[in-house]
């Protein structure tokens, strides 16, 4: 897989976590009103990618995308029943929703509720939070609201989409160097839904980034 990885010096094409005038201006590009969370997130963000060895600023560009579109950088960290109308508390509708997903590793109703999404790219059922607790060496299925926590949730967010830890579709699929297919790009999450406005999104970030 080519990723590249920490070194001495910053790499040709790199962006470092600490260039704060890069980071100020990627949260002012950042519309309100999420801007108050992207000034914690993209930090934190930049940070993990920074040690995850992510350092292509398209990849970058993309990830901060991703966030933005998702949870609109850490404004939703956990997922919301939308609906009033249906008559449901949220732990039955969740409940209802997800109880039942084999495909999600849940084995009892109550999995529905306790491991719905969470997170800056939300991982949702208890094989997820099975896999990420091995992972990551933290007890998401007795904790699940850890997902949630903003420094867990980068690491979350960074590593699966280098390494294609959502849908098998990773980074350098689609974006290393020269290549910045924005729009195919999705399929590292969630198919196409949405690929255009995101690839928007990228676009913005990555003129910052490359400024």
């Amino acid at each position: 897989m080519a990723i590249a990885r920490r070194s001495t010096g910053t790499p040709t094409g790199a962006v470092s976590s600490n260039n704060e005038n890069v980071i100020v201006r990627l949260v002012a590009a950042v519309p309100e009103p999420f801007r108050k969370y992207a000034k914690v997130s993209i930090p934190i963000i930049m940070k993990e990618c920074k040690k995850y060895g992510v350092l292509d600023k398209g990849q970058i560009a993309y990830i901060l995308a991703t966030v933005h579109k998702e949870s609109n950088f850490g404004r939703w960290m956990k997922e919301v029943k939308w609906s009033k109308n249906d008559g449901l508390d949220e732990k039955t509708y969740f409940m209802n929703k997800y109880g039942s997903r084999k495909d999600l590793g849940n084995i009892r109703p109550e999995d529905g509720y306790d491991y719905r999404g969470r997170g800056f790219c939300q991982i949702t059922g208890r094989y997820n939070y099975e896999r990420w607790s091995k992972k990551l060496g933290i007890d998401l299925l007795n904790s699940p609201d850890k997902a949630a926590d903003t420094e867990i949730a980068a690491k979350i967010l960074v590593e699966g989409m280098r390494d294609g830890g959502f849908t098998k579709h990773k980074l350098s699929d689609h974006i290393q160097g020269t290549k910045k297919d924005f729009i195919n790009a999705r399929r590292i999450i969630n198919r196409l839904d949405a690929a255009d406005e995101i690839a928007g999104f990228a676009n913005t970030y990555y003129s910052i980034l490359v400024s």
